[in-house]
Parts: structure tokens; C-alpha cells; sequence
């Protein structure tokens, strides 16, 4: 017999420990998780002053909608709040995931959930992953519930959330179609569609954001698989094992449901592992990309941890207290065994606030662009009047400042925000006004 009082206390112990770490991180980091954090960040802010930023195809609309209200009026911590939320959310579609499916605890999954060191950290970040995990959940929710209305409404938004949407709204149109709802199909392309027209409206043209070649080293295939630890948490992981293979149902859809609750994450660990290891898709073996199926993580390990509870019974009383156990101390060591916690400013951070602080203090300030949204950060201005790139560069006005930093003057997604020797000929070198770091440099846009 589970013990309903047990699991509301275990849900309520790792909830509140989890926001109070993460309202404490959120309050003392000065750095962002991911250099990535920054821009979406910077889009948000300044969304509703330039409405072409909700359309931008790297800044992702639903992304970029969702943080636009909290940046723009309460700032950073704020939006920081806002990706708590997310988290919390994407436990809880765990949890309703479990009660569909028949677990006997389903609340080990949202604590499984919150047991992850990586969603700990994306719980102040301001990135994509999240936002979409949030969907990846409300989609299998709705799917095992037979919502097709709402399956393909989450399923077509996917698409303007992350790159990963695309091949899975191409599997669920082959779902609705055997699932024989012709009537919804057409239901799939509408936010995509709305997007297009939205952006076409604006004048911004959707260009693919990602290099078919990375401009980042490839990496082995086995990257993703030895890192598992962070992403699901070193206690979830032989639970992870024991809980991939689903519980037999004499109901054939949550059979069905449970199959593809295992293979979805199986499925894009392996994905992302071959694009790494093949150097395509901008893939630099971010352990953040698995992020995206963060509430079937928790599903598949909850309904790992019940199985070890169910062979341990001679411990004599439930395994969900020893389960409570171990994931408090995870939880709480995480801000003492990773030392980034809080997120202090990195050395390009520091950097972005000596060049902003610089250009603040310049009398008659030239124009300036730069590759480092951090610098637009620090500037509270927005980042595409000033971001560097071949085009924004070739047509800049004469005394146009251009700041080369050794990291997003050289990488970026696409190769046409990159600046090489071609660009730098049309300017001259400049002596650095502040210390910076080895890699920066200072050009002065030609006549």
C-alpha cells in the first residue's frame, strides 16, 4: 500500500528545498549559465519596444513571448523566477504523466525530476531548453489522455521553441493520422504558419540559424551517454536503468504510451550524440540539449526507483524515505560540490562590463558594435543595433567602433555573424581603451 501522506510530504520537502536554492542562486549569481542566456535574455527585455524580436528565428517566438513580460518589468531575477516556474511545471507533468500511466508512486517522478543538477541550474536560466521540455510534457499528458485537440495545438508550437520540434511534429502527425483525427492534422501547422505570417508582416525573413557544418570541434558519440549523471542526477541513475522498460497494461494505449515515453528520450540522446559526433547542426555536446525531455527523464526514473523499492522490501519500511533521504543532501551540496554555484561573472563577462562601462564614459561615443551580447547586458541596450556581423560591419559608417572578442567573433551557430581577416581589412586597428583579456581587439571602420 502507498502512503499518500509520504508522498505529499516527499513532494513538499524537495519542492521548497529546490525554489529556495534556486530564489538564492537566482538573487546571488552574476553570471548566466549559458553565454546563450544572455541574448534570449536581451530579446525579451527589448521584445515589445522592436516587435521583430517575438519573431526572430534564433530567439524563438514562444521562448521569447513567455520571458518578453517578465524582463521588460521586473528584470533579471524576475525572469529568473519565471524558469523556476518552468521547472516546476515539467515536475508536475511528470507526476500527472505517472498517475496515467499507474504508478504506484508517481510522485518519485517530480521528485526525480527536481533531482537533476542540470535542471537545477536551467531553474535561473533564461534558455529554450526548458520551455520546451514544459511541452514535451504537456504533449505526452495530452496524448495518454487522448487530447488530440490539445496534442497538436502543444505539438505545433514546438517548432517556434526549438529546433527539436520539427522531427517531432513530423511523428505526431503520423500519431494523429493512425490515431485516424484527419480533422486535427491541419491544427499542427498553424503556429508555424501564424509565425510566418507574423514574421513576413515585420519584414524578417526565417533563415535557418544553424551551419549544416559546425563551426565547433566534433566530439566522441559516447559524450552524452557518460554524462548521463548530470542531467538525470548520480541518484537517478540505476533508477533511470531499472525504469526503462515500461509496466505491462492490459490497456493497449497506455502500453503504447508507455513504449514511447522510453524511446522519445532514448531517442534524442541518441540523435544528439551522432550530430556531435558528426560536427553537424552547430552541435558543441551541450549536456543542456537532453534537458529538452526532462519530464520523461523523471517518469522513467520515478518508475525505476519503484521497482527498487518493491525488490528491497526486507528494508522494512518504504524505499520513499531512503528516497526522500538521498535527495535532500544532492540537492542541497549541489551550490557546495559544483563550484559555480552562484553563477559568478566570467572572465568575458568581466570583460563586457569594462567595454560598456568604457563606451559609457566616452564623451561623444562613437558607433559601436560588438559580438558579445553581454556588453549589450551591460549597456541595457538592445543587442541588434550594435551586433557585430560581415553585413552590419561592411555597411557601418565611417569612425564605426567594432570590438573582436576571441570567443563570439569566431563561433556562432550560423557563419554569418563570424568575423575573419576579410572584414578586418576594411577597418583599422585600434589601441584597447581598457585591459581586456588576450584575444580583443579594437577596429575603426575606414572611409
Amino acid at each position: 500500500m502507498t502512503d499518500p501522506g509520504l508522498d505529499r510530504r516527499l513532494a513538499w520537502f524537495v519542492g521548497v528545498m529546490f525554489t529556495v536554492l534556486s530564489l538564492l542562486c537566482a538573487l546571488w549569481s552574476k553570471g548566466f549559465v549559458e553565454a546563450d542566456g544572455v541574448t534570449h535574455y536581451m530579446y525579451a527585455r527589448f521584445a515589445f519596444e522592436d516587435p521583430r524580436l517575438f519573431v526572430d528565428v534564433w530567439g524563438r517566438p514562444v521562448v521569447t513571448l513567455f520571458h518578453a513580460p517578465f524582463a521588460a518589468l521586473g528584470g533579471l531575477f524576475v525572469t529568473r523566477v519565471a524558469s523556476l516556474l518552468l521547472v516546476l511545471a515539467c515536475g508536475w507533468c511528470a507526476w500527472r504523466i505517472a498517475v496515467e500511466l499507474g504508478h504506484r508512486r508517481p510522485v518519485l517522478a517530480f521528485a526525480a525530476v527536481l533531482a537533476s543538477p542540470l535542471a537545477f541550474l536551467h531553474s535561473f536560466a533564461v534558455l529554450t531548453e526548458v520551455p520546451f521540455a514544459l511541452l514535451v510534457g504537456l504533449m505526452a499528458l495530452s496524448y495518454l489522455r487522448r487530447r488530440w485537440w490539445v496534442l497538436a495545438l502543444v505539438v505545433g508550437l514546438m517548432p517556434a521553441t526549438r529546433p527539436e520540434g520539427f522531427p517531432l511534429l513530423i511523428a505526431v502527425a503520423v500519431a494523429l493520422t493512425l490515431h485516424r483525427q484527419w480533422l486535427v492534422l491541419p491544427l499542427l501547422a498553424v503556429p508555424t504558419f501564424a509565425w510566418w505570417l507574423a514574421a513576413r508582416w515585420l519584414g524578417m525573413p526565417l533563415l535557418w540559424p544553424y551551419a549544416e557544418t559546425s563551426l565547433y570541434p566534433a566530439g566522441p558519440v559516447w559524450h552524452f551517454v557518460v554524462c548521463l549523471p548530470v542531467i538525470v542526477g548520480p541518484a537517478m541513475i540505476a533508477p533511470l536503468i531499472f525504469g526503462l522498460r515500461p509496466q505491462p497494461s492490459e490497456d493497449t494505449h497506455r502500453s503504447r504510451s508507455a513504449w514511447l515515453i522510453t524511446l522519445l528520450p532514448l531517442g534524442v540522446l541518441v540523435g544528439h550524440s551522432v550530430l556531435y559526433a558528426l560536427g553537424k547542426m552547430a552541435s558543441n555536446g551541450e549536456l543542456r540539449y537532453l534537458l529538452v525531455m526532462l519530464p520523461l527523464w523523471g517518469v522513467l526514473a520515478g518508475r525505476g526507483w519503484e521497482r527498487i523499492e518493491q525488490r528491497a522490501a526486507w528494508f522494512g519500511r518504504p524505499m520513499t524515505v531512503a528516497g526522500a533521504t538521498l535527495l535532500a543532501p544532492v540537492i542541497m551540496v549541489q551550490p557546495l560540490y559544483w563550484p559555480v554555484l552562484p553563477i559568478e561573472a566570467s572572465t568575458q563577462f568581466v570583460a563586457a562590463e569594462r567595454i560598456a562601462a568604457w563606451y559609457e564614459s566616452v564623451e561623444n561615443p562613437p558607433p559601436l558594435l560588438f559580438s558579445d551580447p553581454s556588453v549589450a547586458h551591460f549597456l541595457d541596450v538592445p543587442i541588434w543595433p550594435h551586433a557585430a556581423s560581415k553585413r552590419a560591419w561592411a555597411a557601418a559608417e565611417p569612425g564605426t567602433v567594432m570590438v573582436v572578442d576571441p570567443i563570439y567573433s569566431r563561433f556562432n551557430s550560423t557563419g554569418r555573424q563570424t568575423i575573419g581577416e576579410a572584414e578586418l581589412e576594411l577597418g583599422e586597428e585600434l589601441h584597447a581603451p581598457v585591459a581586456l583579456p588576450e584575444g580583443y581587439r579594437f577596429f575603426r571602420r575606414l572611409p
